[in-house]
């Protein structure tokens, strides 16, 4: 990181697993609704949802 760049968060969520992907259908959703979480792991695929 050099003073003054902006730091590219792709770069390193990707060496940690995290990508960014586009969602085909419009939906609006919340990680914690109510005390609620709308997030979840699937075990099966090692993936987690939200």
């Amino acid at each position: 990181m050099v003073k003054g760049e902006e730091i590219d968060y792709n770069q390193y969520l990707k060496l940690v697993g995290v990508s960014e992907v586009i969602v085909k259908t419009p939906v609006m959703f919340a990680f914690v609704v109510g005390k609620k979480p709308y997030v979840k792991i699937d075990k099966e695929n090692n993936q987690g949802v939200a």
